[in-house]
């Protein structure tokens, strides 16, 4: 059980070419949010798989929120922006996320992805915003 999170200890771990996790998907019924975390390289195909395993997730709770929590990732996504933007956030849309947070990675090119997508992003029906930390995002979710 995670303690900041209160998260149950069920998950689903996706593993890359290499046998290595990328990432964790989790999910937390009190606070109702869906929460991915990534690790290591993540290209935009991994970060699409994710997603795509984060869809998964959000049918099966329609839990309103989704963490992502790049800080221990490392890698350029950008080129998964737009996918991001104009495919998969219509489809969470339509499973029901309406908050969305980006934990950020102290990685320059992990980060400056996430600042990217930030910065395109104009999708209504779901808020994005990005903190360094889940606590923030848990904060922000509890405000909104």
């Amino acid at each position: 059980m995670d303690t900041l999170l209160n998260m149950p200890t069920q998950k689903r771990e996706l593993k890359n070419k290499l046998g290595k996790v990328f990432c964790t998907l989790t999910y937390d019924a009190a606070k109702q949010c869906n929460y991915l975390t990534w690790e290591g390289y993540c290209s935009a195909e991994d970060v699409k798989t994710g997603l795509e395993a984060g869809l998964a997730l959000l049918k099966g709770n329609t839990y309103p929120r989704m963490i992502n929590d790049s800080r221990l990732s490392s890698g350029p996504w950008a080129a998964a922006n737009d996918w991001i933007i104009t495919n998969w956030t219509p489809r969470a849309y339509e499973q029901g996320l309406r908050q969305s947070a980006m934990i950020v990675s102290a990685n320059v090119f992990s980060a400056m992805s996430a600042q990217q997508l930030q910065n395109s992003y104009n999708f209504a029906g779901v808020a994005l915003h990005s903190f360094a930390t889940p606590k923030e995002a848990i904060d922000w979710f509890e405000k909104r």
